[in-house]
């Protein structure tokens, strides 16, 4: 596979990428406005992301004494 052919299959997967998060998108903010959870995610889980990203990438340590 040349530069060309990995160039084109790396967009390939990142429009798809793309798309599946648009689809997932329109399904889950009319579930989120049903249930009353817009604000929840909004407010609370959505500002969480990087920390928990970084915490993943990072690892966090645990004593198991407490």
């Amino acid at each position: 596979m040349d530069s060309t052919d990995a160039a084109q299959l790396s967009a390939r997967r990142t429009m798809e990428r793309a798309d599946l998060a648009l689809q997932l998108h329109a399904k889950l903010v009319p579930l989120l406005k049903e249930s009353g959870q817009e604000k929840v995610f909004t407010a609370i889980e959505s500002p969480l992301m990087p920390v928990l990203a970084a915490m993943e990438n990072e690892g966090i340590r645990l004593d198991p004494v407490a």
